[in-house]
């Protein structure tokens, strides 16, 4: 970065993995779309099937137990698995290295945990999305990595970042 590497020092933490966990379920339209038929259509389909066999209803009135019970268990599911998945991830991330430190220089940007590092150049970047709590490096097929802003010590510090990055990648920024 003009010299002087931006370091980034985060520690994993449940509230970036809860993020992280919905963006994986919602963060672009192919996403929601996805989590949307498998957490929701496809249960709603299974219950209204079943109810029909099993009850001998009309299908309006198992086509309307199965959305109540699809729907149910969609939110039912997002929940609690979410919180389930945002907690093994934060075990995980604390098993290879409880603070990780992210490099970010006019190479590319590094990952630093205690037994490995990851480098990401910036030829492997292809755009760059700005959210309320991180920088995601996305490569030409997805997210490669991601710097967090919890670690950013300052707003001077994120500002710096955020203009290096925008400076370097095109993508989606907040404002100045």
């Amino acid at each position: 970065m003009q010299g002087e590497p931006l370091t980034v020092l985060w520690r994993p933490n449940l509230e970036d993995a809860h993020y992280a966990v919905r963006m994986g379920w919602w963060g672009d339209r192919q996403r929601r779309i996805r989590t949307f038929i498998l957490v929701f259509v496809l249960p709603i389909a299974l219950f209204s099937y079943i109810v029909s066999e099993i009850a001998h209803v009309d299908a309006s009135t198992a086509l309307a137990l199965g959305v109540v019970a699809g729907a149910a268990s969609g939110a039912i599911c997002l929940w609690a698995f979410g919180a389930w998945l945002a907690r093994q991830i934060v075990s995980k991330q604390r098993r290879t290295g409880d603070l990780h430190r992210i490099l970010v220089t006019d190479e590319g940007v590094e990952r630093i945990l205690a037994a490995r590092s990851m480098r990401y150049p910036w030829d492997s970047v292809a755009r760059i999305e700005e959210t309320p709590r991180m920088f995601i490096l996305n490569g030409r097929t997805g997210p490669l990595t991601c710097i967090e802003k919890s670690g950013i010590d300052s707003d001077a510090d994120l500002r710096r970042l955020r203009d290096f990055l925008r400076a370097r990648k095109p993508g989606r920024y907040y404002a100045r």
